[in-house]
């Protein structure tokens, strides 16, 4: 159980959960803001400037609020998972290609079971705004984003808002 933490101004990620064996795992009623906003000071890769990330089987990811990201605001894989209730706003402000809540498939590779993603709020992502081309910006922010063939999603009653580009 990962609970009722506060965590800000962080230069790669805010929490980071990876290879989860519990069952069920429960992330829930955190607060994580400003999480690498200065681009070039965290890591480097795909997995990095990101809000809330997690990966392994039964997990519950729920009633976390996630304010202003570098890239994705929550992030996961594996199966039995349920993403609830979360609020999420201002993310991918320093990289592209990426959503308030992100899952990746390994296009077919990654065969997946029983995931939800429900009732969650998402809000205001603009994309970055320098270094990038506008058309690129534009197009590649998305509030829920199932990357590269993710497959077995159940998306239901999530809120969509302000998406620049969406």
């Amino acid at each position: 159980v990962l609970e009722n933490n506060f965590v800000s101004d962080c230069l790669t990620c805010g929490i980071l959960v990876y290879n989860v064996s519990a069952s069920p795992s429960r992330i829930s009623r955190n607060f994580v803001r400003r999480i690498a906003l200065l681009a070039g000071m965290g890591e480097s890769g795909d997995t990095q400037y990101i809000g809330l990330a997690a990966t392994g089987n039964n997990l519950v990811i729920e009633q976390n609020k996630v304010d202003s990201t570098g890239y994705n605001a929550i992030n996961f894989d594996g199966n039995n998972v349920a993403v609830n209730n979360n609020v999420v706003a201002n993310f991918c402000m320093v990289n592209n290609d990426g959503g308030g809540i992100y899952s990746y498939g390994d296009y077919g590779r990654l065969i997946r079971s029983n995931r939800t993603v429900s009732n969650n709020i998402i809000l205001d992502a603009i994309g970055p705004l320098y270094g990038t081309p506008p058309e690129a910006s534009e197009d590649d922010v998305r509030g829920i984003y199932l990357d590269g063939g993710v497959n077995n999603m159940r998306l239901v009653g999530n809120s969509i808002a302000r998406i620049r580009g969406a």
